[in-house]
């Protein structure tokens, strides 16, 4: 699938529907120039579960802590069927055998880099 820029497309739906040049076929000039736009990948938040101790609930059921390295929420689940995103933050959780990689986290940090320069550029 790919991605646009909502921003994008609008504006070009705004400049067909006000300029008298294009009232000849003004939907296929304005279908025309949106696929032309510029496609990117949406950028995935990645974190790790933090395993901060174990608790119990009511009933006595063991359960276990575990904090989002990306936004700090703590989350009671059963460390077996730990959430694969954070219910928080929507961070993807990555597993301990991604983690131990340079090459994966040197991506994080680019990702994280792209997602700033887009959130500044609107």
């Amino acid at each position: 699938m790919d991605y646009i820029r909502k921003q994008d497309a609008l504006a070009v739906i705004m400049d067909v529907w006000q300029n008298p040049d294009y009232d000849a076929h003004p939907l296929s000039e304005a279908y025309d120039r949106v696929a032309k736009l510029p496609v990117y990948t949406p950028y995935q938040k990645k974190g790790i579960w933090n395993w901060k101790g174990n608790g119990w609930t009511g009933s006595m059921t063991n359960y276990d802590l575990l904090q989002c390295s990306v936004c700090g929420e703590i989350v009671n689940v059963d460390l077996d069927q730990a959430y694969k995103y954070c219910p928080n933050c929507g961070a993807e959780m990555i597993t301990d055998e991604q983690a131990v990689t340079a090459e994966f986290w040197a991506d994080v940090e680019r990702e994280t880099a792209l997602l700033k320069r887009e959130e500044a550029n609107g």
